[in-house]
């Protein structure tokens, strides 16, 4: 080997043990030393390519970012319209019980009107046939003519309170 390709071999060495620091000042030496050319192209093409490859994965890191950061937001609104969702079904379901509790309360209250009516009307029975016993009775005190057997005579014949009463025992019986 000649003096120049010695000191070429111990300076890639010494690049690569870095010890002199980057590729670059020993490419750049190595391109001094020698004087030649075609080393110096060879070295620009290297360069070039490096910082080719380095915008790439720039590119690709960016590109990376801006696809994470897509799929973070698309994330963040389709959890969102979840949450919209949940929430539009939680405000339905408590608007069914609502409606629900309504409706049963109105049941509850009609079935209690109808209570209340039916008793109403089984208290008036009572008092209308407390009356009508009364009025007989009455009627039978205090008639001075009385035709004992209901089927006896026309209804002209019989007294006007036997004929009520006979007509309010049939109504109530």
């Amino acid at each position: 080997m000649t003096r120049e390709g010695e000191q070429q071999q111990k300076l890639v060495e010494r690049g690569r043990e870095g010890v002199d620091g980057s590729w670059r000042k020993v490419e750049q030496e190595l391109v001094e030393r020698s004087g030649g050319r075609e080393m110096e192209q060879e070295l620009i093409k290297e360069q070039e390519e490096e910082e080719e490859e380095e915008e790439e994965e720039e590119e690709e890191v960016g590109e990376g970012e801006g696809e994470g950061e897509e799929e973070e937001e698309e994330g963040q609104e389709e959890q969102e319209q979840e949450e919209e969702e949940e929430e539009g079904e939680e405000e339905e379901e408590e608007e069914e019980e609502e409606e629900e509790e309504q409706e049963q309360e109105e049941e509850e209250e009609e079935e209690e009107e109808e209570e209340e009516e039916e008793e109403e009307e089984e208290e008036e029975r009572k008092l209308k046939n407390i009356a009508a016993s009364r009025i007989c009775f009455m009627s039978l005190l205090t008639s001075t003519v009385w035709t004992p057997a209901w089927g006896m005579g026309d209804a002209e014949s019989r007294h006007p309170t036997d004929l009520a009463c006979h007509r309010q025992q049939n109504q109530t019986s």
